[in-house]
Parts: structure tokens; sequence; C-alpha cells
């Protein structure tokens, strides 16, 4: 098969899942002139014979996602000098494939462009040899991957894409990044990067929300009048939105009035007293009608907003849905008629402010009602004229509480 191109087995189910199902390279020592090898989405397993070297130095795209090979990637692969494109996502690779001994380190790869060696179980570091590939795609996620995120490899004018999540990548995002004048994705969640981002990033980052937020109305938003820019004391740069003034401060004061945790203070209270949403950066806005489309192509989306008050499956990984909100909603619920934090010490994982209120009702409602509510409601009878006998008094206890047990009776439901 000496004019042999292109070979495509894609989305079949050849192969066995054992060993010896990729011999049959052996029989291709002739395909001096192959291009592209497409073997993905099938059940091949095994490891690569060492055949793989005799294969055509012309082959510029291999592709074997989706299947179940395994061991380390072959030396062998660096006799060849073509590849723009190497696709080995989900299999069972193992090892440091960045050894400098493998052709991901070769100085032959020069060309690659399209990298993907998601979902496998590769450990080591990124090389700083990656850099000195055209990349437009690379796609490293769901490895063990480790140490820093080379400056080479965020130097890449080339690169559109950028997937590192779900390694565990450290140090902190670099200032190079401001020079991926084409990037299009970052995605480096689920890592244990720290450390400022960078300013040419949060700048751009800034500007988008400027425009997002000046074009929001709704009537439980703070309204964004302006922004500003300028330089702090220390001379660094300074940017701010200027929101309306919420007369009445956050609900955190109201209900926390006495303490000094560093809590969110996203709900913000007017002279009515009507809660708006200050900080809704978190938030995505979706064309009507563009939900479900959405919902489905977010299924990993990381945390979002503040912890003990984000739906636990949101930690998960799971879709944004509207039950998200009402989980939240529920909370701070909670939180208002008991006046206890999601966050307080005494919950742990055993004990949440949920089934803190779910285990006391209906009986030992008043144990974990706020006793503040308590006392001003007594306070208050104690002034009115028109409750001046026991049984009436009584009756109205009665009549609150039954109150209480509704309202923390919704705070359980939505939670």
């Amino acid at each position: 098969m000496h004019n042999l191109l292109w070979l495509n087995f894609q989305d079949n189910h050849l192969g066995t899942g054992e060993a010896g199902d990729l011999n049959f390279l052996s029989s291709l020592p002739n395909a001096t002139n192959l291009n592209i090898l497409a073997l993905g989405s099938n059940n091949f397993g095994g490891v690569f014979p060492e055949s793989i070297g005799n294969l055509s130095t012309n082959l510029g795209s291999l592709i074997l996602e989706n299947n179940k090979i395994g061991g380390s990637i072959p030396t062998e692969m660096a006799n060849s000098v073509n590849f723009q494109a190497l696709d080995m996502t989900n299999n069972h690779f193992i090892g440091n494939k960045f050894n400098g001994k493998i052709p991901l380190s070769s100085k032959n790869l020069t060309p690659l462009a399209y990298l993907y060696l998601g979902g496998n179980n590769l450990h080591g570091n990124i090389p700083p040899s990656l850099g000195k590939c055209p990349l437009v795609d690379l796609a490293l996620d769901g490895n063990n991957l480790s140490g820093t995120i080379p400056k080479q490899v965020l130097t890449l004018s080339t690169s559109l894409n950028l997937y590192l999540l779900d390694n565990h990548l450290v140090g902190s995002i670099q200032l190079e990044i401001g020079n991926l004048i084409n990037l299009e994705q970052l995605d480096v969640s689920r890592n244990m990067l720290s450390g400022k981002i960078p300013s040419t990033l949060a700048s751009k980052s800034f500007v988008a929300k400027c425009d997002t937020l000046g074009r929001i109305r709704h009537r439980n938003l703070v309204k964004v009048f302006t922004a500003c820019s300028s330089v702090d004391y220390n001379g660094t740069d300074f940017k701010a939105l200027v929101y309306e003034f919420m007369v009445n401060g956050s609900l955190e004061d109201w209900l926390h009035a006495n303490e000094n945790e560093d809590e969110p203070s996203n709900v913000l209270l007017n002279d009515e007293m009507i809660g708006h949403v200050g900080d809704f950066g978190l938030a995505r806005f979706l064309p009507e009608g563009t939900y479900n489309s959405f919902a489905t192509q977010s299924s990993s989306i990381g945390l979002r907003g503040s912890v003990g008050y984000a739906a636990p499956e949101y930690g998960m990984g799971n879709e944004v849905t509207t039950f998200g909100d009402v989980y939240s909603y529920g909370i701070l619920l909670l939180e208002m008629f008991t006046g206890k934090r999601p966050t307080d010490n005494m919950f742990n994982d055993s004990l949440s402010l949920h089934n803190f209120a779910k285990m006391a009702l209906p009986e030992q409602v008043v144990s974990v009602v706020d006793p503040t509510l308590i006392q001003q409601r007594e306070i208050g009878e104690g002034s009115s004229s028109v409750k001046n006998t026991q049984n009436q008094s009584s009756t109205g206890s009665h009549k609150i509480y039954e109150c209480f047990i509704s309202i923390l009776n919704i705070g359980i439901a939505c939670s």
C-alpha cells in the first residue's frame, strides 16, 4: 500500500480492549506516504508495537482518542517529523511523557499545531519545549501533571485554546499570559494555582464587566452608574465600579452587626428595605430561549458563588441550573430567621444549617429561631393595649410560632 495516504477506522467497534489490538500496524511497513491514521472511538487496547517507528515519516495526524490504549507514549514516534495533530484523549496512557526522551520534547515536533492528551494518567511537568511548536490547541486536561505553567507555553502567539484543567499545577498565573493575543479559551480550573491575576488580564475582564453591567436593568439588581480608574497610594492601578447608593447597607450588617467576620455582603437594602444584589459578576446572562443549550454545554463549571450559599452539586461540577438559585435562597432565608451563617463553626460534616433547622421542627422551633426576633415580639406585646389577657397573648404567640415554622419549612424545602 505504497500509495496509501489516509486510513480512517473512526467510530466503529474494532478491537478487543486487550493486548495485541494494534499489531496490525506491523502490516503497514510500506505505507511510506501515509499522512493520516485515525483509530479514534473504537475499543483498541494494549500498547503500541515497536513497529510504530516504521510508519511513514510523513505522518501528519494520528487520532487515537476514546480507546483503551495504555503504556507509555512510544519514543519511536519521534521518527514522524511532520506531526501536525496528535490526539490521544481518553485512553490509559501512563508515566512521565515529558522526560526528554520522547517526541513531545523533541525538536522534530516543531510543526505540531494540535496536541490533545486529556483524560489519561500522565504525570510530570509541562515541557517548556512545547513553546517551540506553533500550537493552536493544547489540551492536557484530566491528568496528574504538576509543577508550574512554563512561560514559554504562555508566549505562544498562535494559541487559540489552552485546556489545562483537572491537574495539580501550582504557582501563579504569570504576566506572560498577556502575550496570548489570539487566545479564545483558557481553562486552568481545578488546579492548585495561586497569586494575583495579571493586570493585563484583569483589565480586559474589568472592561468586559463594565460593558455588561452597564446594559443590565432589573428591579433587584443594584444599578451601575459609571466606572473609575486611578492609581492608589502604592502606585498600583485601581479600578472600581460606581453603584447606586443603598442607604440601609447590607443584609449582612443587619443579621450579624456585632460580628467581625469577612463574609460576602452581596444583598444590599434600599431606603424601603428592598433587597438588591450588589455583586453579580459570577452570574451568566443568557438570551431568551437559550438556557437548555447552555446547560447542555456547561457540564463542568466548577464552584460558583460563596461557600455555604452555593448549591453543593456545583462543587462536584454539575450544570448551572435555577435549582441552584433556589438552594441559595433557602439558605439565606434560614440564616435570616435563625441568625446563624451556613459557615458557622458549629456546622460540620454531620450538621448543616439545613439539618439544624429541620431537626427542630415543629416542636422545638423556639430553640432555633433567632432570640432577637422573639425578644422584639415580646417587647411589642408589652406595649400593646389590645392584648391584655393571658389567653390572648398565648393565642398570639401560637400564631407567631406557626409563622416561624412555615418560614423555616420553606427554607428547608428550598435547600
